[in-house]
């Protein structure tokens, strides 16, 4: 069966099919127009966006419409977890009057019926705007100065109080309370019965921040209770929950805006682990210091990777007791997240990083394929575990908006060039994906791909050989280079002048010089870029230099008067050098192609510099530039080392030495390369 995606861009909301039978979806009508935003229900029942009449509710499957709620002025919406409910939120306006009443510019809808079950004033849209749900959907909560009020969606219209200010719209009487002050944010545990509670509290004037697990039935008779599990710590701004799929644990990840010290430009970050039985809590100890990129947890919920540190960062698998298990190689990454399977592990480079993917088999720990997915700025794994989605997408990135479907394998299975493409999402699907059932199997060969504009439709690597992609075509070998005025003389002449030295042809400036020499008159073109008179010039320079003769005066050659009167040499002149030592005797060769009394010339001895490949010169001058950062970084060092205090860009610029080193590594090693084809 084939997944489901959905994409927004300039022209509207698309529903597509994904592989293996990627195409149009059929059933939908994609809206046109002006597509602020769409979200699927975390069960994939169902799907919303806002339109420019307000939201539209579907049914995923069939597209059939099941509601619509019509405001011009929606912005978000958020759907409870078995899209029995749907959040809006609109921009708030100020009353009509100093006393009226405030605008409730977030509701609560019931999707079945259209009733309004509550709604609250929110006049800033933050991150955490929406309310945040139980499993079950029996309650749901927000998060307000000094305490989380708790509402239940039990309670019948009749029993809520009338709220006028958003037409109509009630606020349900809060179901109970968990007081805490100071609360920033908070997470309920996903699971239905006995849901616990996460809350963090910032450090704050010299106090050390906190997370506090709370049971939810506790706090439905307490409002204080006694805490389940709790962890105190400095450096904490903010912080960000991970429950595992079963709600047993949550790994908290604080950070700080700076890092102590300024030693680098991401902050101070930390993760820690705590259990909802209270038995265990501790922080997990990373490799060395440096940035958490990201953290995600196996959908067995026995097993959690992060990836961290300075690039190249590493990557490691703990298990509940937060040993480590297995480090994968240093690479430069930032991303990282288990199929929704469990079998499959993708860990890949975004952002600023060059956009590598590796796939990993958690089984064998062996790599499956590595392939690159330049300017990628979103991932995720399709709800089979078999397919890994990037885009890119705007504003991030105005250019090459689209799409990709990667099988694990590393070949292309689908893919998609779309016009400002904004947003892009799969269908969830609980009933795929089952971790018990993948582990039991072997891993399916590579699917033919859809070609690639470059000709690859398969991996670069291959790790366990089970699954060879598809092989890239052949790369026609390059020809040899010949400049446009040389590209209409005959195939022996343009061999002659500009062939490589194994097939005979003559190097450089010299050999076409001497082809000048004994072709001149012949009716063939003057090469661009190479002057007669500029070599003449050149001449004339060297004997005036060895004759001790300044630049102005009437010099004249030895042999007879200067050339159209600019003091150019004739063959008397044209003998001399530096040293006004002789030339070396030569077989003369007659001017215009006459025997006549025309001026005998012999050859010119070769230059001491050659005719570079344009891409040897172009990697030269990259490796200078990249020197002269590193020369950069080497002198900030001294000003760090002497105690001169840096400014961020300055410190992110020594953070990225190793990253310059390799880049001059890798284009010397590609210059010796074009230069030893090109000799």
């Amino acid at each position: 069966m084939a997944v489901q995606l959905s994409y927004r861009s300039v022209a509207g909301l698309t529903v597509a099919n994904g592989p293996p039978q990627a195409g149009a979806a059929n059933g939908f009508e994609s809206p046109q127009g002006n597509i602020r935003t769409f979200q699927y229900s975390s069960d994939g029942s169902r799907l919303a966006w806002i339109g420019p009449e307000g939201v539209r509710i579907v049914n995923a499957a069939s597209g059939e419409v099941v509601r619509d709620i019509t405001n011009k002025t929606i912005m978000e919406i958020g759907f409870s977890p078995k899209g029995t409910f749907i959040s809006t939120w609109e921009r708030y306006q100020k009353p009509a009057t100093d006393d009226g009443p405030p605008h409730r510019n977030l509701i609560v809808w019931e999707v079945a019926t259209g009733r309004q079950c509550s709604s609250f004033t929110s006049k800033v849209l933050q991150s955490n705007w929406d309310v945040k749900w139980t499993e079950d959907e029996r309650y749901f909560a927000r998060l307000v100065t000094g305490e989380i009020q708790f509402y239940d969606t039990r309670v019948p219209v009749g029993a809520a109080e009338e709220a006028p200010g958003t037409n109509g719209a009630t606020a349900n009487p809060v179901a109970f309370r968990l007081k805490l002050d100071n609360a920033s944010d908070f997470a309920i545990a996903p699971v239905a019965y006995n849901p616990a509670v996460a809350v963090f509290v910032p450090e704050k004037k010299g106090q050390p921040g906190s997370v506090k697990i709370f049971s939810l039935t506790a706090a439905v008779s307490n409002p204080n209770p006694a805490p389940l599990a709790s962890k105190t710590f400095f450096k904490a701004e903010k912080a960000q929950f991970i429950w595992n799929g079963v709600g047993t644990a949550v790994l908290v990840l604080t950070q700080t805006e700076v890092a102590s010290g300024n030693v680098n430009y991401y902050g101070d970050s930390a993760l820690y682990y705590l259990s909802t039985n209270g038995k265990y809590d501790a922080r997990v100890t990373l490799g060395d210091d440096g940035p958490i990129h990201d953290v995600h947890w196996h959908p067995n919920s026995g097993e959690f990777a992060v990836t961290s540190g300075r690039m190249p960062s590493q990557t490691t698998l703990f298990n509940p007791s937060c040993e480590p298990v297995f480090s994968f190689p240093r690479s430069h990454r930032n991303y990282l997240r288990y199929s929704p399977t469990g079998r499959l592990i993708c860990i890949a480079g975004f952002g600023n990083l060059a956009g590598d993917m590796d796939f990993w088999d958690r089984r064998t720990l062996r790599k499956v394929a590595t392939v690159h997915a330049p300017n990628s700025t979103f991932a995720a794994w399709s709800p089979d575990g078999r397919y890994l989605l990037t885009a890119t997408l705007t504003p991030r990135l105005r250019v090459d908006n689209g799409y990709r479907v990667w099988h694990y394998t590393g070949v292309v299975v689908d893919k998609r060039d779309v016009n400002e493409m904004y947003q892009i999402g799969w269908r969830p699907d609980p009933t795929l994906g089952r971790w018990q059932d993948a582990n039991n199997r072997e891993l399916s060969p590579a699917p033919k791909g859809v070609e690639e504009a470059n000709g690859e439709s398969g991996a670069q690597t291959n790790g366990n050989g089970t699954a060879a992609a598809s092989p890239a075509k052949p790369v026609r070998p390059a020809g040899k280079y010949i400049p446009p005025g040389a590209r209409d003389r005959d195939a022996s002449s343009a061999g002659v002048l500009y062939g490589r030295r194994e097939e005979g042809g003559l190097p450089g400036l010299a050999g076409l010089e001497q082809h000048l020499e004994r072709n001149a008159g012949g009716g063939s073109k003057e090469v661009p870029g190479y002057s007669r008179d500029g070599r003449d010039n050149r001449d004339n320079r060297d004997n005036r230099q060895g004759q001790g003769q300044g630049r102005r005066g009437g010099y004249q050659a030895q042999g007879g008067q200067s050339r159209d009167g600019r003091g150019g040499s004739t063959q008397g002149g044209r003998q001399g050098n530096r040293n006004n030592q002789p030339p070396p005797p030569s077989a003369p060769a007659p001017v215009n192609g006459s025997g006549s009394d025309a001026s005998v010339v012999p050859p010119m001895p070769a230059p001491q510099h050659e005719v570079k490949d344009p891409a040897v010169a172009e990697a030269e001058k990259k490796i200078r530039t990249v020197q002269k950062k590193l020369k950069e970084i080497s002198d900030l060092k001294a000003k760090m080392a002497a105690g001169q205090k840096l400014e961020l860009t300055q410190i992110s610029k020594m953070e990225k030495e190793a990253d310059f080193l390799l880049e001059v590594e890798s284009l010397t090693a590609g210059m010796k390369k074009l230069a030893s084809s090109f000799n």
